[in-house]
């Protein structure tokens, strides 16, 4: 079958369109992916949804806010933190409930090119959303908290990190 050049383009029109579309579609799914940034809005905390959160920080940075549901039982938050030339650094965590009340808060200070760990136990009477901030630092350096649940029985049993999922 012969084509002629209006036929032929008239086919590409619709090839160029779907083109454009996922194009579109590629950019928004781009644009969404970097929406999901560190939160600096208590009333809007960053819903954690894995089991670990890595980052460097410096005394420059804002203070980031996450959220997860966590309890009943222990829930067991491994920080590492590696310090960063010149002097080192200090992350600082503070635990909150979701009308402000906290339940706890947790450092751990790395000089220069060293690593240190803190383990830190925070036990929860009931299933409640949490807000973890991260706030302001001393220094600089990279930090990794990864928090874990056991559940409230004495099996140790542990299960998959709190829930994270975000509060409602």
């Amino acid at each position: 079958m012969l084509t002629t050049t209006h036929q032929q383009s008239e086919m590409r029109l619709p090839l160029r369109q779907a083109c454009m579309a996922v194009a579109a579609l590629l950019l928004l799914i781009a644009a969404a992916g970097s929406s999901v940034a560190q939160s600096t809005d208590r009333d809007h905390p960053t819903p954690l949804r894995s089991d670990e959160i890595k980052a460097d920080f410096s005394q420059d940075d804002s203070e980031y806010f996450y959220s997860f549901t966590a309890g009943p039982g222990e829930v067991i938050f491994t920080l590492d933190v590696k310090g960063a030339v010149p002097s080192g650094g200090i992350p600082y965590f503070h635990l909150f409930n979701t009308a402000g009340r906290e339940f706890d808060s947790f450092d751990k200070f790395a000089a220069r090119n060293s690593s240190e760990k803190l383990v830190k136990r925070v036990t929860f009477a009931k299933r409640q959303p949490v807000v973890m901030r991260i706030s302001k630092p001393i220094g600089a350096g990279s930090l990794k908290c990864s928090p874990l649940s056991r559940p409230k029985s004495d099996q140790f049993k542990v299960v998959s990190a709190a829930s994270f999922m975000p509060c409602q």
